[in-house]
């Protein structure tokens, strides 16, 4: 007993680590999840646009989602999940960043849907947290527990966010109100960075291209047909 200790307590506490890091993400994905919601009216507001036009938020982030979680959780495979980790966290800071600066309802709208890139992070770490734990003989118990601490972290920090951009709209501009999303998911960038291995994929094959292209027309007549009855 006291020789198996040593060997498997590091490799414990270094999927420990990448855990704790990956809460991080599943914290800022909450925010992102949570925060915006109890404004939704301030936005408004603040866009010159009626309560009703909010629906195209909701409405261009599940188009974004449809289209890019197959891809990026098959890129993953190809060229290793903490690159596609990383994209999707950077395309998302951008979209976030440009929701704190949008001049406009359009640009506002074109920066809250690349920031639906977030959709594919929890694919994304329970896929690094399997392959991190294929040597341990417990593959699929770890799995499960590192997922229930991920999604654990996400739904707290989903009410936390929203409480807090409720609390915080009569205080601050919403300039700076906006920018604080953004603040964290630029920090989780870091800390993905730092804390993540980086490990190649094992994939092989391409795309489905031709399955990607009659999804975005499917969806896309579908969004014309819903702006053309509004």
């Amino acid at each position: 007993m006291t020789a198996i200790r040593p060997a498997l307590a590091p490799h414990a506490r270094s999927l420990g680590a990448i855990v704790g890091f990956l809460v991080c993400v599943e914290i800022a994905s909450g925010v992102l999840q949570g925060y915006y919601t109890p404004i939704f009216s301030d936005i408004a507001t603040h866009l010159s646009i009626k309560d009703a036009d909010v629906n195209w938020f909701e409405a261009a982030q599940l188009v974004l989602s449809a289209l890019v979680v197959p891809p990026l959780a098959r890129l993953g495979d190809l060229i290793g999940h903490k690159k596609v980790l990383l994209l999707s966290t950077f395309v998302t800071a951008v979209g976030s960043w440009a929701l704190a600066f949008a001049p406009s309802f359009g640009t506002f709208l074109v920066g809250w849907a690349i920031q639906g890139a977030y959709v594919v992070w929890l694919p994304l770490e329970i896929a690094i947290i399997h392959r991190r734990t294929a040597d341990t003989g417990r593959q699929a118990l770890l799995t499960r527990r590192a997922a229930a601490i991920l999604v654990g972290a996400l739904e707290l920090s989903v009410i936390v966010a929203a409480l807090t951009s409720g609390a915080l709209v009569t205080s601050l501009g919403m300039n700076t109100l906006l920018a604080l999303p953004a603040v964290v998911v630029t920090a989780c960038l870091v800390l993905i960075w730092v804390g993540v291995e980086d490990v190649p994929g094992t994939g092989s094959g391409t795309f489905d291209w031709t399955g990607l292209g009659l999804l975005t027309v499917v969806l896309g007549l579908v969004m014309e047909i819903g702006r053309a009855h509004v």
